[in-house]
């Protein structure tokens, strides 16, 4: 019932999408925020990450600050993820570093971790909120236990080029895993057995962002000549 947009000068609004009229602007987080945006699972709070670092947690149904921004990283809190009972977020920087974030008392569950050689730019957790995935400019895709913070295995590579989201496609069985290079290439992996089934698509846009529709048969891209771009999945 709500969505929620940011631009880089650090505005925030949230939006009644019946109407598409803004419901309130967020007021201003300091310095400019970039593309750490999540909603908590129950829709109660935003996090949002910006280029100093901070985290700053937000009351939707009032708009206000909940406490102070934590200091997250020591350069841009670009990628955000809330596990799906809520107890959890992880934080992405353009450092390559990745942070726990215990939800009852936003403490860091361990300090930061180096996880990647260049920017951290999506986070997803997985469906049953026992690893989560981080994707990188530096072409990679890592595993890690959502208890423990370690690695899982060997990170996934497709084609080395830079990887800028990944999303849990939950209307196959087996699982799978989609994720997006910032050429537009679009890549299928088996979550199991984590190997590529199919053929990649190739759209040949420019692009950092991507959202897949819940049944998988629709991808939209945001490019960089500022179009969006819908393209149907063969499902076969």
């Amino acid at each position: 019932k709500t969505l929620a947009s940011v631009d880089a000068g650090g505005g925030m609004i949230l939006w009644d999408p019946a109407t598409w009229q803004p419901r309130q602007p967020l007021s201003r987080q300091g310095d400019s925020v970039l593309i750490g945006l999540t909603f908590s699972p129950d829709s109660r709070e935003l996090a949002a990450g910006a280029f100093d670092g901070t985290i700053q947690f937000w009351d939707v149904q009032s708009g206000q600050p909940i406490g102070d921004p934590i200091k997250a990283h020591n350069d841009w809190a670009m990628a955000l993820a809330y596990s799906h009972d809520g107890t959890e977020l992880v934080s992405g920087s353009k450092d390559g570093t990745i942070n726990r974030w215990d939800m009852k008392s936003h403490e860091s569950i361990g300090g930061p971790v180096a996880a990647h050689t260049n920017w951290v730019t999506d986070l997803e957790f997985t469906p049953d909120d026992t690893a989560f995935i981080s994707s990188s400019a530096d072409g990679s895709i890592r595993v890690w236990d959502a208890k423990t913070g370690a690695p899982i295995g060997e990170p996934l590579v497709a084609d080395g080029t830079q990887v800028w989201n990944v999303q849990f496609d939950k209307s196959y069985d087996p699982l799978q895993l989609v994720s997006l290079g910032g050429d537009g290439t679009i890549y299928w992996w088996d979550w199991a057995q984590r190997r590529l089934v199919r053929p990649p698509l190739r759209t040949g846009k420019e692009t950092e962002d991507m959202v897949l529709s819940p049944d998988g048969r629709l991808v939209v891209l945001g490019a960089i000549d500022n179009d969006a771009y819908a393209f149907r999945i063969n499902r076969a």
